[in-house]
């Protein structure tokens, strides 16, 4: 017993001395600046017949391919908002005479919400059918004429995002006695559109408060068209739109309406936008004189913006007579045969096709652009749609 204490004893002072040792040399590095004057080291000399394998980079960087220089490659574009790509609660858009509801749901979880919607104001829904994503209800009298009330169908479709769902609704009016053919066919356009637009409203305002309506393995089958896809046409990327061309086109100039892109002109008649990349520039400070003349009566101060020296009529009355770009138009523009210097930006044409709409990119003389480039402008935008 005795013999182990002693070791102890004597282990416990070797660990003190060790720990005081290296707390004089961390001392000492800290305050010792001699290694400043160290002299460098020549680089090692390989001897012949033996390689430096061992002496070469771990990660070796990629010998380019000249797409930088050809500007072929470019650096993104700035992320857009949050807010312009993402919504928190459901919203009511309107366009074209319609108006529909934008949900922040997958689609089983938005057919969910409906159904507790209905059960929650009594409205008897009278004809579901999951294959179609639709649901047909009984005649609803609140906020209805006298004596008459109205019916709806609701019919989900997918979104311009993966992430949202679309409610689309119908009405009829009729009196509440009235019998209700379930097989009957629904018109394309309600017949009372401020009716339209409360229904909607009273959903939106029901599905915000409502908590997570929990899976429905019946819900969970619905399966949506997708609105929206990134495709080519001839080797050149493009954006298909299967939507009507007034909301199509609104939705563009919404996803362009952001700092990400500049919008110089539009035409929504010919579905033409003039617009260029890159945030805005920013206000820069005004001088004390700029401050002191924009606060004097009658004197109009404004700071410069971001403009293009030409309309977009001008630039349309004078594209190239090239194939590539007459091909688009399908018809020459240059009547004077004079090419514009300097056109800023790009062209960003919407053309209508069988099944929707075709959202092309070109540069600001309507001649297509580098594959890649066109690619990751058509993506910037596609990701703002909503």
């Amino acid at each position: 017993m005795v013999v182990q204490k002693m070791v102890k004893s004597i282990l416990g002072i070797m660990n003190l001395l060790a720990c005081a040792l290296v707390s004089l040399v961390l001392v000492g590095c800290s305050s010792n600046d001699e290694y400043l004057q160290s002299p460098t080291l020549p680089p090692i000399t390989v001897p012949d017949g033996l390689d430096d394998v061992a002496l070469g980079q771990i990660y070796r960087v990629p010998a380019g391919d000249g797409r930088i220089a050809t500007g072929e490659l470019k650096k993104p574009l700035p992320p857009a908002l949050a807010g312009n790509q993402r919504i928190a609660e459901p919203r009511l858009k309107s366009a074209g005479g319609k108006s529909w509801l934008v949900v922040p749901k997958e689609a089983s979880a938005t057919w969910s919400h409906l159904l507790l919607y209905l059960q929650s104001r009594q409205i008897h829904s009278v004809k579901q059918n999951i294959f179609t994503a639709t649901i047909e209800t009984d005649w609803i009298i609140e906020s209805a004429p006298k004596g008459y009330g109205f019916r709806y169908q609701l019919r989900l479709e997918a979104g311009l995002q993966p992430d949202l769902t679309e409610i689309h609704v119908v009405n009829v009016k009729g009196k509440p006695t009235d019998v209700i053919n379930s097989e009957g066919v629904w018109p394309e356009k309600s017949a009372s559109d401020i009716h339209e637009q409360w229904f909607l409203k009273e959903i939106a305002k029901t599905i915000n408060v409502q908590k997570s309506s929990g899976d429905s393995l019946i819900a969970s089958s619905i399966s949506l068209p997708k609105k929206v896809q990134a495709t080519s046409v001839a080797g050149e990327p493009i954006i298909e739109l299967l939507i009507n061309r007034n909301i199509a086109y609104q939705a563009l100039y919404n996803a362009l309406n952001s700092p990400s892109f500049v919008i110089y002109d539009q035409d929504q008649v010919i579905g033409v936008l003039h617009i260029d990349e890159g945030i805005k520039p920013k206000v820069k400070k005004k001088s004390l004189l700029r401050e002191v003349l924009s606060v004097l009566p009658g004197v109009d101060y404004e700071e410069e913006e971001k403009v293009s020296p030409y309309s977009l009529s001008d630039i349309l009355s004078n594209l190239p007579n090239e194939n590539a770009v007459q091909a688009l138009w399908r018809q020459p523009n240059n009547t004077g045969g004079e090419i514009l210097p300097h056109v800023p930006g790009y062209l960003l044409v919407l053309k209508s096709t069988t099944n929707g709409q075709r959202a092309y990119i070109r540069d600001g003389y309507g001649r297509p652009l580098a594959s890649s480039q066109s690619k990751l402008l058509l993506d910037t935008i596609k990701k703002q749609l909503f």
